[in-house]
């Protein structure tokens, strides 16, 4: 800015002409000491600069500058910084303060205008049709107010203060007395707490004792006493209380005794309503003798629903659990009667419904939905003891790989079968022309003989004393 100052001859004024050019702006000045200027905004959007240090920044942190400016934003770390210093000295160069497209095309149109537009168009048309264009600022960093900061912090600096003077830090002696302090002063409550309680307990005995008297009392003069002498009674039970009635005037009795209870006996009140049937009834029990020798009874109210278990992972702790005869039992079970744990082996005694009244099953349905899981598990324990659990894999292995539990109860299923059919055999050529008439079973006053192979097994079985494990219930 030119300033030109003369002295006019003609009077003693002082004027100064002023160009009325524009000053050219000046160039942002760059130093690698204090970094650089970039372009930025305050809160209110009004332009502004702020510095950075590029030269402590990272890779990252470069990258993420140069994008938030739409600048190249890959390559080495010098050349980002050199791109970081052109867009400084020149930031006209960049294209920050373009407005993002609204068309769904990439880039501008070059040819000439359609007549036709598409209902996406029109829409967006109508959509963005009194929204202002964005600001030239848009997408800049904003650069907070000082005073605003300022506030902040002091308002964080109270919060601070208002939380220290309300926990102060103390140290583990602190902490400890001041803990036995507390301890030592709710024992002290709880010793004058203790005392009333103790007050009040003797008065209330006191008191419950007293009503006792009374009503025993008044159920002798009830059920025993002549109906020419109840009205002396009552006057005399009446009498018994004059520190809570008044006392009524008494002129044809006049008792010493109020209540002669030697003289009275008690006649137990009978209802006239018969009892019910369900409610006297006792509920029914079961009782089921452990290998220990103690006998666990228990009612039905008294058995959980079957446990949801499975030990298709767990083949030991199946074995582990299964009874308590052999020492693999180690006292645990899913299933808890009274406190006692009971092994598999008894769940069908507790929870089959056979035995129970006609009209009153026990434990509905549930011995139904457990049984074909039980027979897997009692099968399973008896081919795993078989043998050493090593020797159990080894029948049950392909390719080096343990099979999977539906696998190994498929093939057990297959060996039970063909030894139900051998036996089978066995029982046609050892019993011959008499085989029909032992195999065989009423039904409805006709005999059949028996063809399924399993039946037969199970019959052999039991007539040569033979004892099969795997035997289905």
């Amino acid at each position: 800015m030119d300033v030109n100052m003369y002295d006019s001859g003609a009077d003693d004024s002082t004027k100064m002409v002023i160009d009325s050019q524009k000053a050219a702006p000046s160039q942002p000045s760059y130093s690698n000491d204090s970094g650089i200027p970039l372009p930025a905004q305050l809160p209110d959007g009004q332009p502004t600069t702020q510095i950075y240090d590029i030269e402590s920044m990272r890779h990252v942190q470069l990258s993420d500058l140069c994008r938030t400016y739409k600048l190249p934003h890959s390559g080495t770390i010098p050349k980002l910084k050199e791109c970081l210093r052109n867009f400084s000295r020149n930031p006209k160069v960049a294209d920050i303060g373009k407005p993002y497209a609204r068309n769904s095309h990439l880039g501008p149109k070059t040819g000439k205008a359609s007549s036709h537009q598409k209902k996406s168009t029109q829409r967006r048309e109508a959509l963005f049709e009194n929204v202002p264009p964005p600001s030239s600022t848009q997408g800049l960093p904003v650069v907070l107010s000082s005073a605003v900061a300022l506030k902040q912090n002091e308002r964080d600096l109270a919060w601070a203060s208002s939380i220290i003077q309300r926990y102060p830090y103390r140290t583990k002696e602190a902490r400890t007395r001041i803990a036995q302090e507390r301890l030592a002063a709710r024992r002290h409550l709880s010793g004058l707490d203790g005392n009333r309680d103790s007050a009040t307990d003797q008065s209330i005995k006191k008191g419950l004792e007293d009503a006792n008297v009374n009503i025993t009392r008044l159920l002798d003069y009830v059920t025993g006493a002549p109906f020419v002498d109840r009205t002396t009674h009552a006057s005399s039970i009446s009498n018994s209380g004059a520190s809570y009635h008044h006392q009524p005037a008494t002129n044809n009795h006049q008792c010493m005794d109020p209540f002669p209870c030697t003289s009275i006996s008690y006649q137990p009140i009978i209802s006239s309503l018969p009892p019910s049937n369900e409610s006297s009834a006792p509920p029914a029990t079961r009782t089921i003798t452990l290998y220990s020798g103690a006998a666990l009874t228990f009612t039905e109210a008294d058995v959980p629903p079957p446990p949801a278990i499975s030990f298709a992972k767990n083949l030991p702790g199946l074995n582990r659990m299964w009874d308590d005869i052999s020492e693999h039992w180690n006292h645990q079970s899913v299933l808890v009667i009274k406190g006692i744990p009971v092994p598999i082996c008894y769940w069908k005694e507790v929870y089959t419904s056979k035995g129970s009244p006609k009209g009153h099953p026990w434990k509905q349905n549930q011995w139904k939905g457990l049984k074909a899981r039980w027979f897997e598990w009692k099968v399973l324990v008896n081919e795993w003891r078989q043998g050493t659990p090593e020797e159990f894999w080894a029948r049950f292995q392909a390719g080096g790989k343990r099979l999977g539990y539906k696998v190994i109860l498929d093939r057990l299923a297959e060996q039970r079968m063909a030894e139900n059919s051998r036996l089978c055999e066995r029982a046609k050529v050892e019993y011959g022309d008499a085989f029909p008439s032992i195999f065989s079973y009423t039904k409805s006053g006709k005999t059949y003989v028996k063809s399924k192979a399993s039946d037969v097994a199970k019959q052999y079985r039991e007539l040569k004393g033979m004892v099969d494990e795997d035997e289905e219930d």
